[in-house]
């Protein structure tokens, strides 16, 4: 699992290294493929909330590299658990405050154990990062086809993944 800032936005990605598919909030990543996760606000067009696959949609399809910075971390099963359960549970919200920095760290504290502080503003929150150790470079996130980028609408028992509209994958 990773933590990365990218142009003021961060998000978490799983890659799934293991032998079968795993879960990631209500997500089923396969083998060998990947899966990120971000809360947005008016770069979509679908309304704000929590998003799967748009980071590495855009990443892979804008053919740029960009060094980005993250922090990484191999889950076991107990973490990866947490990570799906917090993402289902969360609340599929945004603000100013309840942002994609207060997201992705809340997420990685309560699945990793780590202590990242969401210092509200993304450029802040890049800080943290390089404090605690992130490294830069260039993160190698599996490409998702259009299908493969969804919205998720509610949180908990209630929650379920929409696909999005073009519009949002541009």
């Amino acid at each position: 699992m990773s933590v990365p800032v990218i142009a003021g936005h961060t998000y978490i990605y799983v890659h799934n290294l293991s032998d079968e598919p795993i879960q990631v909030g209500l997500y089923e990543v396969p083998v060998g493929q990947g899966v990120s996760v971000g809360a947005f606000s008016f770069s979509v067009s679908d309304g704000w909330g929590l998003y799967y696959n748009i980071e590495a949609y855009r990443e892979n399809h804008d053919n740029i590299e960009h060094k980005i910075w993250s922090k990484t971390r191999q889950l076991n099963a107990s973490q990866l658990e947490k990570l799906s359960n917090n993402i289902k549970n969360y609340l599929n919200y945004w603000d100013p405050f309840f942002n994609c920095a207060f997201f992705a760290y809340s997420i990685w504290n309560g699945s990793v154990g780590d202590l990242l502080i969401p210092l509200v503003i993304p450029v802040l929150s890049h800080l943290m990062l390089m404090v605690s150790g992130a490294r830069k470079g260039v993160l190698d996130m599996y490409c998702p086809t259009e299908d493969q980028v969804f919205r998720q609408r509610g949180s908990g028992g209630n929650a379920r993944l929409e696909p999005v509209s073009v519009r949002t994958l541009s």
